[in-house]
């Protein structure tokens, strides 16, 4: 077994080179046999800014027992070394130690308020503990489903994909259009619950059937693929409220949820349902990311959903799960990711436990 040691280097920076993949990180995540404790011990850190603090720092943060989640990370540490027996970790004087085998660098900092020695997590840690926060929600989910099918009263998603599968074949023009006359009726294509539809039906039923030629060309715009995404959310931003009247319509219909709803309909493997508040947001806690500009977020978001969709799809265990519950509806597996995000991160959250 190979003998590590510490190393100390500028400014009381301390080190130890100690080889776990990302994939052996991953492995020891999902084990059941691991104590959850040891895992929201370690993942707190994911969870603090650029994935580094102390024990008092995370406590004031996060609410954690600092005594607690010290005594946690070692013995995390101690289960990896024992789990993985090719090597152990020394101090210079000789002693054993085990914040190293999870932190890539440990500092003395000088704050009596944010204690007074300071971890970063390793990078294949954090790659590892973002990727488990996937699977982890396509576990949970299976386990909702399980108990909860898509068409349920008080927690019906299935009218998302009735909307997908009503606007299959339609060209972007007439998808508005039947949005806006059948605003409550997904299987006519209705956009209910995924636009503003109190604030945005009078505005875009005023482009429909006023400005119905100039309005087909900015959808057709927004729609055309060998454009960035970006910069067609900018321009249907911009030019939706030139066709509008000076007065009398509060809402410009020309915000990214209208745009994601437009797009989803038109091409459910690229795209899917998004929401700022609640959802982007959310999500972007999940993940401990930051949030984007506005004009940015939708794009951000399609960004940190496509990974759980790829999963999604990979999963024989989940789709033989929903495919009955979405028997005669279109297909997206980022209509799927979307409603575990939806149904998880936003909705009944406390069905992710400690995370």
């Amino acid at each position: 077994m190979e003998k590590l040691y510490t190393k100390e280097g500028p400014q009381g920076t301390f080190t130890c080179e100690v080889d776990i993949s990302k994939d052996e990180w991953l492995e020891i995540l999902k084990d059941e046999a691991v104590p959850e404790k040891y895992k929201e011990a370690v993942i707190c850190y994911y969870y603090m800014p650029e994935n580094k603090g102390t024990c008092v720092a995370v406590r004031n943060r996060l609410g954690k027992n600092a005594s607690s989640l010290n005594a946690l990370i070692r013995s995390f540490g101690r289960s990896v070394q024992n789990r993985l027996a090719r090597f152990q970790v020394f101090n210079e004087d000789g002693s054993n130690t085990y914040w190293p085998i999870p932190m890539k660098t440990g500092k003395n900092v000088s704050s009596k308020d944010e204690g007074v020695f300071e971890w970063t997590l390793r990078p294949e840690l954090v790659a590892a503990i973002r990727e488990y926060l996937y699977w982890f929600l396509i576990e949970r989910y299976k386990e909702l489903r399980k108990e909860i099918p898509i068409r349920e009263e008080n927690y019906d998603e299935l009218y998302k994909w009735e909307l997908i599968t009503s606007s299959k074949g339609k060209n972007p023009y007439n998808i508005v259009a039947d949005g806006v006359t059948h605003s409550n009726n997904a299987t006519k294509g209705g956009f209910i619950n995924l636009i503003d539809v109190v604030r945005d039906n009078k505005t875009l039923k005023y482009l429909v059937k006023s400005e119905k030629e100039e309005f087909e060309k900015i959808l057709n715009e927004l729609a055309d693929e060998s454009q960035p995404l970006h910069d067609r959310i900018a321009k249907f931003k911009v030019a939706v409220p030139g066709l509008l009247p000076p007065d009398g319509y509060n809402s410009k219909a020309n915000d990214e949820r209208t745009a994601a709803t437009i797009l989803t309909c038109c091409n459910p493997d690229k795209y899917t349902f998004y929401k700022y508040e609640g959802m982007y947001d959310n999500l972007c806690r999940y993940l401990s990311e930051e949030r984007k500009p506005t004009g940015s977020c939708y794009e951000h978001y399609l960004d940190m959903i496509r990974p759980l969709s790829d999963l999604a799809k990979q999963d024989a265990e989940l789709q033989s799960l929903v495919s009955p519950m979405l028997e005669g509806q279109r297909k997206s597996d980022l209509l799927l990711a979307q409603d575990m995000v939806w149904m998880l991160v936003c909705k009944i959250h406390d069905r992710l436990g400690y995370i």
